[in-house]
């Protein structure tokens, strides 16, 4: 039987891609991030991409246990593989429209065009210094962030981080009165 370390991704002693990970992606076999609380470790994730061998998709494995370690929320996932050098169109691409392909829903979902649910998450592109952590809470500085803005879904705004498609106030009328 194989030890754990021979069916890891990246070969400890070499920090190569594994041969029959590049095998598995000539096979059609999609490799996905999947971050969440315990998987996601920076040599592996810096590694993969070293080598040519970056995510086909890039998702989160958002919840109560993930949310505060390892902060997977899209944005930071994307924000962590374009400080290991994907490009922003890459990040996107991989966030959206090749979830979409996958799952067989594409051109459904994953892309915006008339006639499509506008599911639509508007971010913001920083630069500057930032801080970010794995599963192992090691630390890594990045000089890009993406962060959201602002978020619809089914054409309806379910996030607006700084209240911009909110209604101007004194043009709205009275409030109501909070029993």
């Amino acid at each position: 039987m194989n030890s754990d370390r021979q069916l890891e991704m990246i070969n400890r002693a070499t920090r190569e891609i594994q041969p029959w990970m590049w095998e598995a992606r000539q096979r059609g076999i999609i490799f996905d991030v999947g971050h969440g609380a315990g998987a996601f470790i920076f040599p592996t994730a810096y590694d993969s991409m070293r080598h040519g061998f970056p995510p086909d998709t890039l998702s989160s494995d958002l919840h109560n246990a993930s949310i505060v370690k390892t902060k997977p929320a899209m944005p930071n996932v994307i924000s962590k593989f374009m400080n290991f050098g994907m490009t922003l169109q890459e990040a996107i691409c991989r966030s959206t429209v090749r979830p979409a392909q996958a799952i067989k829903r594409f051109p459904e979902v994953g892309t915006l065009s008339a006639g499509k649910v506008a599911d639509v998450a508007v971010l913001q592109l920083r630069r500057g210094v930032f801080g970010f952590n794995d599963a192992n809470l090691r630390r890594m500085i990045g000089t890009r962030k993406i962060e959201a803005v602002l978020t619809l879904r089914d054409g309806e705004l379910v996030f607006d981080a700084h209240g911009l498609a909110f209604p101007e106030w004194h043009t709205q009328g009275g409030y109501n009165r909070i029993p």
